[in-house]
C-alpha cells in the first residue's frame, strides 16, 4: 500500500499511559467477623474468649488473637503481681489463655518486630482481671 506524503510523515500516535490503579488501602478489621468467631470459640473452649485486634501501623494489617478468660487460680496469682510487675501478671494470663492455632503467630512468635503485639497482648489482657467493690461503707 502507498503513503502518502502527509501519512509518511505523521508519527504514531502515543500509547496512552496505562491508567495506574490507586494503591488499595488495607480494609478495616471486620469487627463483626472477630467478635463471631469469638463467641464460635466461646462455644468450643466452654469459656468466654476475649478477641484481640491490633493494627500494623505501616502496612494496616491486622493481628488479631484470641484469649479464654482466665480461670479463678490465674486471676489471683495474676492479682498478687498486678501491682509489683503488670507485666509479669499480663504474662500469665496471655500465655495460659492465648489460643495459639486461631491467633496470630505475631503475637507469640519471639520477634523484635512482634513485641508490640505482644508487649500489648499482655497489657490488655490484665484488664481481664476485675473485682466487685463493696458499696456499703461502715
Amino acid at each position: 500500500m502507498r503513503q502518502t506524503k502527509t501519512q509518511a510523515n505523521k508519527k504514531p500516535a502515543a500509547a496512552s499511559k496505562p491508567q495506574v490503579k490507586p494503591t488499595a488501602q488495607a480494609k478495616q478489621p471486620d469487627f463483626k467477623a472477630i467478635k463471631a468467631k469469638a463467641e464460635e470459640l466461646t462455644a468450643k473452649h466452654g469459656t468466654t474468649v476475649h478477641p484481640l485486634v491490633f493494627i500494623e501501623p505501616l502496612s494496616k494489617e491486622q493481628v488479631v488473637g484470641y484469649v479464654k478468660e482466665p480461670t479463678r487460680q490465674v486471676k489471683m496469682y495474676a492479682m498478687d503481681k498486678m501491682h509489683a510487675s503488670p507485666s509479669t501478671a499480663g504474662v500469665t494470663i496471655f500465655e495460659s489463655g492465648l489460643i495459639k492455632e486461631e491467633s496470630d503467630p505475631r503475637l507469640y512468635t519471639e520477634s523484635p518486630d512482634n513485641d508490640k503485639y505482644y508487649l500489648g497482648a499482655i497489657r490488655e489482657v490484665v484488664n481481664l482481671v476485675t473485682v466487685a467493690i463493696n458499696q456499703l461503707k461502715k
